[in-house]
């Protein structure tokens, strides 16, 4: 799948600071959207949340659980998205914070291809 989308498209990591993932997971808190989990991580954040929690799977708080598993995720997903970014380029979500044109994003990342170039 990565050597279709790389012969093809830049692979572009918009890689988050810690700051920016505890505001991924604020936001996450405050308004939850679904998420695609791979079953085994699912499998293992359940076991886990509920071994923290000491809860029965009928005690279990679907919201709770989901909002623990959030921040876990995001950090499962890193080192996948590192790998990624080494077939493309990596900017920074503070970086792209301050856009404000298409063209100020086109900029951007041709910054980030001259970086890995060099």
């Amino acid at each position: 799948m990565l050597n279709a989308l790389e012969s093809d498209l830049l692979l572009v990591w918009i890689k988050g600071s810690d700051a920016h993932t505890a505001e991924l997971v604020r936001r996450f808190d405050r308004a939850p959207k679904p998420m695609y989990y791979q079953p085994e991580f699912l499998d293992r954040a359940w076991t886990d949340y509920r071994l923290e929690k000491g809860l029965t799977e009928d005690e279990v708080n679907p919201d709770d659980f989901i909002r623990w598993t959030y921040a876990r995720a995001l950090a499962h997903r890193q080192p996948r998205y590192a790998g990624m970014a080494r077939r493309g380029v990596t900017i920074l979500a503070e970086e792209v914070a301050e856009i404000r044109s298409p063209e100020a994003l086109c900029a951007l990342i041709a910054r980030a291809i001259d970086r890995k170039e060099n």
